[in-house]
């Protein structure tokens, strides 16, 4: 794929771009501009550079089972959450530029 744009910020699972703590206490990151081919595993490597990961979740069609581009990174910890905003909004991950 090319180099797609998408969104990197800190969110709740409903939306909206500001930090927020979740239940499970934490950080739920949307990733978007994902490549087609990135998978968890691909994502989670990524991103462990940062810090300790909970969960990570790429979002796929429910049909064709086919990446829809953004996913989701929970982390244990808000430092680690500033460590990946530290580097910058945009991040080069599988060839694509992630936000």
């Amino acid at each position: 794929g090319g180099r797609g744009g998408g969104e990197f910020h800190a969110a709740a699972e409903g939306g909206g771009g500001v930090n927020h703590l979740t239940a499970a206490g934490c950080m739920k990151l949307f990733v978007g501009g994902l490549s087609m081919k990135t998978t968890d595993e691909m994502l989670r490597k990524y991103m462990e550079q940062f810090g300790e990961i909970e969960e990570v979740k790429i979002m796929t069609d429910p049909v064709t089972t086919n990446s829809r581009g953004f996913g989701f990174v929970s982390f244990v910890s808000q430092e680690a959450v500033d460590s990946c905003f530290a580097v910058g909004s945009y991040h080069e991950l599988d060839e694509n530029k992630i936000q």
